[in-house]
């Protein structure tokens, strides 16, 4: 398990330990109200307290961050995943095509599964965000929801910041703008969005790198995450996915799903405030679609 531990700096002394969890250490509401009624869960100076305690200059608050999702982990399974860094709080990996994100019932081919086939049996896997099953690249996992939470926090926002590489049909004009439309789940399906007046807020940066025949290469930025939004706008726009079987054509002779990379990754880590960059390169099957004429 994770323990955080904090000393009280003289600016704080008098401080609540309460004052001190959600404070310098962050801790959500929820997540406080879980920890306070664990065995050792929130101590002061190795004692276990309460969160109304008062603390003074010196003093060590230490936060135990059990997991109630260890107790329901799906099952770990072995599988060589690329992981691009790795410390207490989370890995970065890049997420294969055709793997979905989450297990289910009965199958054990999930990015979770493999995920957990590489953690240790006291850790669970918290994806801090959405990949379609067929979008490869960068995806940042926590090992703790605090972690979690954390970094849910920081999504697009100037600490988080994620880009994307696309191909799509034709040539976009302009070569670079931002989409500003709404996207609603479509009606009578499951899965399914559209862009409708009456939808959520959606914003996409869309840039075209290079030309090749009748495809683009594009860089994308969500500045919101809805679901498939990087497909629906470019859908929207006349200029869909190549093989983007939901809102375009597929295209299994030349690739077996939607054209999308999650290609980078800026944030900062939000407990040592470092300033972490990742990028992973485009795949093989995207880079033959720049190949094709």
């Amino acid at each position: 398990m994770r323990i955080l531990s904090y000393t009280v700096p003289s600016e704080r002394d008098g401080q609540s330990v309460r004052a001190i969890c959600r404070g310098p250490l962050q801790l959500s509401w929820s997540l406080l109200n879980h920890i306070k009624l664990q065995d050792m869960g929130i101590c002061l100076n190795g004692v276990r307290v309460h969160t109304n305690a008062v603390t003074h200059t010196g003093d060590v608050v230490t936060v135990r961050l059990d997991d109630p999702l260890v107790q329901k982990r799906a099952p770990g399974v072995d599988y060589p995943l690329r992981i691009l860094y790795e410390d207490e709080d989370f890995l970065v990996v890049s997420k294969p095509a055709g793997v979905p994100i989450h297990a289910r019932p009965g199958r054990e081919d999930a990015l979770e599964n493999y995920l957990h086939g590489h953690l240790p049996e006291h850790l669970a896997a918290h994806p801090v965000s959405r990949l379609d099953k067929g979008t490869t690249g960068l995806l940042i996992v926590a090992k703790n929801g605090h972690m979690h939470d954390l970094l849910q926090r920081q999504m697009h926002s100037p600490d988080y910041i994620r880009t994307y590489l696309a191909v799509c049909e034709g040539v976009p004009f302009p070569r670079e703008n931002i989409i500003d439309r709404p996207i609603a789940r479509m009606a009578g399906k499951t899965v399914k969005r559209e862009v409708r007046s009456d939808g959520a807020p959606s914003r996409t940066l869309y840039r075209v790198l290079s030309v090749h025949g009748r495809r683009s290469l594009l860089y994308l930025v969500p500045y919101t995450g809805r679901t498939h939004q990087l497909r629906v706008h470019m859908a929207s726009l006349g200029h869909p996915l190549t093989g983007d079987f939901m809102y375009g054509k597929e295209e299994p002779e030349l690739i077996s799903r939607p054209a999308l990379h999650s290609a980078e990754i800026y944030l900062t880590h939000p407990l040592s405030g470092e300033k972490l960059h990742f990028t992973d390169p485009l795949p093989e099957d995207m880079q033959r679609l720049l190949t094709e004429k």
